[in-house]
C-alpha cells in the first residue's frame, strides 16, 4: 500500500514436481482488498512456469479467510487431522491443486 510491503508469499520445492506454498501474510490494514488471491494466483503461475505438476500447503482449520482463497484458487482438501500445537487442539489441513 503506498510504498509499504503488507503481504508476502513463500513457495519452495517440496520435490521435482511439488511445490509448497509454505506461506500467505497480509498484514491487517491490506486484508479484504484481494491480495491474498492476487498472491495466490502468482504462486500458481511461477509453480506452472517451473514446470510444476502441483502445489500442496498446510494450514489450520480457523484460518478461514486463508482457506476460502485456497479453495477459490482450486485447491481441494486432501486430509485433516487434530493435533495439539502450542498447547492447544487444533485441526491441521492439508490442500493441494493439481497443475
Amino acid at each position: 500500500m503506498g510504498d509499504q510491503n503488507v503481504g508476502c508469499v513463500f513457495l519452495i520445492k517440496d520435490s521435482n514436481k511439488v511445490a509448497r506454498l509454505r506461506l500467505l501474510l497480509v498484514d491487517p490494514p491490506a486484508r479484504g482488498r484481494g491480495l491474498g488471491t492476487r498472491l495466490t494466483k502468482e504462486c500458481i503461475q511461477f509453480a506452472r512456469q517451473c514446470r510444476y505438476e502441483s502445489i500442496t500447503l498446510w494450514t489450520h482449520k480457523v484460518l478461514t479467510t486463508a482457506r476460502h482463497v485456497y479453495e477459490r484458487a482450486g485447491f481441494r482438501l486432501t486430509s485433516s487431522e487434530t493435533r495439539r500445537s502450542f498447547g492447544q487442539n487444533v485441526v491441521s489441513e492439508h490442500w493441494d491443486l493439481a497443475l
